[in-house]
């Protein structure tokens, strides 16, 4: 039980950076997207975002962008973000199947890892190599997708 504990943590924070860092794109149809947004051109959004990779989304499709570390925040709280996962059944078994994973195993072993997603420094866990390489992991962002977009 402490190790889905450790492991729900650690994807919550792993969640929580990334919708801290990112500008978040609403849709028409209501979708939101996080991500950096590099350039506008011919009436395209290209957006990079941690889960799905370089976007590219018609400006006419586009409700509304709310850019900073705020507006990110505001739309996704730590708490949403437990709550998001602990009633997602598709979601916890993504999670508990991490567990397995040397990658988490070496995170959740790691004290003062572990103490730096509890305390919540979201910028000091953006510039972990640890934490970085793990964000890249398919798993992770196959998680992050199911979280962020509500898939």
């Amino acid at each position: 039980m402490l190790s889905v504990l450790k492991s729900i943590t650690l994807t919550t924070g792993l969640l929580f950076c990334i919708a801290t860092q990112a500008a978040t794109i609403e849709l028409v149809d209501g979708t939101r997207i996080l991500g950096e947004i590099k350039s506008l051109n011919d009436g395209v959004y290209v957006i990079d975002t941690p889960s799905l990779g370089q976007m590219r989304i018609e400006q006419k499709k586009v409700r509304s962008i709310s850019k900073g570390k705020a507006a990110a925040a505001n739309n996704l709280s730590i708490d949403s973000i437990r709550q998001s996962l602990i009633n997602s059944p598709e979601t916890m078994k993504a999670i508990l199947a991490l567990q397995n994973d040397p990658q988490v195993k070496a995170i959740l072993a790691d004290p003062e890892l572990m103490q730096l997603i509890n305390s919540g420094n979201i910028n000091a866990l953006q510039n972990n190599p640890k934490i970085q390489q793990l964000m890249t992991n398919p798993e992770v962002q196959s998680i992050t997708k199911q979280i962020l977009l509500g898939q």
